[in-house]
């Protein structure tokens, strides 16, 4: 004998089949459901979970169970991975283990490519919004700008679909000139501000490929005290940056603290690197909670440097 929460669960499948799935169609509440079958609350409580993780219904805390817009003969066990680009940064790694999971636990995975376009981003999620998946898993196009497609996020959240954003993976160094106020901040407290690029390097000496390491810490700051008259002082020197920049901060001073006097890592994550040099001192601070421009504000005012090397993104 099928169990009793299984039973209550068929029958709200044929329901649901009867509405054809139609999304937003609303199944009766709990007490209604306890009161029309006579079960327990927590039977009831115990079937509309297993149509959740089904990806049939999604629950609203106070509000009711809510059609997803998959039927029952149809609900693909299926996740969406929306990224960039699929052979590019952390994302092959990232795709491999995530397939992996998703298989394991009874999930065919759909992969999307946006180019780091919102304009393919958009046609990838109306798509999603007229063929449901059980969930998606993305990263987001141009995430250092306000996004045009906001709406039809908003819309899969209200149908119910689970999703995960990954950060990004685009910019260059250039962003800190476009995209803050670096520029007014360097022109009043009298500093110089360096902004080289490091490709998606993650600040390594490649084996094949270039020394990016040896570029930060030795090659550039020495061009620099040859180009401009800058102080070459430690206390006169800080590193910074932001996203795989801020792991490239710490990185860097890490690796030469008798040059760098401080830095600053912004919404990074570098919690392997702590353990390169516990013996050497330098004064790190990560991360800082605020959006990118009024961190960099308030690092160049606690710094006050006269020369800042920042690696971008």
């Amino acid at each position: 004998m099928a169990a009793k929460y299984r039973v209550l669960a068929d029958r709200l499948r044929e329901e649901l089949g009867r509405s054809s799935g139609k999304q937003g169609y609303k199944l009766p509440t709990e007490l209604e459901l306890t009161a029309r079958y006579q079960l327990s609350r927590q039977t009831v409580r115990h079937a509309l979970r297993l149509l959740e993780e089904e990806g049939l219904i999604h629950r609203r805390q106070g509000s009711g169970s809510y059609a997803t817009g998959l039927t029952p003969s149809a609900a693909p066990r299926q996740i969406a991975v929306v990224a960039s680009f699929m052979d590019d940064y952390i994302f092959p790694a990232i795709l491999h283990e995530a397939t992996e999971v998703f298989s394991r636990q009874g999930y065919s995975t759909a992969v999307y490519a946006t180019e780091n376009r919102v304009s393919r981003e958009r046609e990838i999620l109306l798509r999603l919004l007229e063929e449901p998946m059980s969930g998606l898993l993305v990263e987001g196009s141009k995430t250092a700008l306000p996004t045009p497609n906001g709406d039809l996020y908003q819309r899969l959240r209200q149908a119910g679909t689970p999703m995960v954003f990954l950060h990004g993976a685009y910019g260059d160094y250039s962003d800190w000139a476009r995209l803050t106020g670096i520029e007014r901040y360097a022109q009043a407290h009298k500093i110089a501000v360096v902004m080289p690029s490091a490709d998606n390097s993650f600040y390594q000496d490649m084996y094949r490929g270039g020394k990016y390491l040896t570029y930060f810490t030795r090659e550039l700051p020495d061009y620099i005290a040859r180009l401009f008259p800058v102080s070459t002082k430690r206390e006169d020197t800080f590193v910074a940056g932001l996203s795989m920049g801020g792991y490239g901060a710490v990185r860097v001073a890490f690796e030469m603290p008798e040059r760098f006097g401080a830095a600053a890592s912004l919404s990074a994550l570098c919690p392997q690197i702590i353990t390169l040099a516990p013996s050497r001192a330098i004064s790190v601070a990560i991360p800082l909670p605020k959006p990118a421009a009024e961190a960099m504000h308030k690092t160049t005012l606690f710094f006050k440097p006269k020369s800042i090397i920042i690696p971008p993104k």
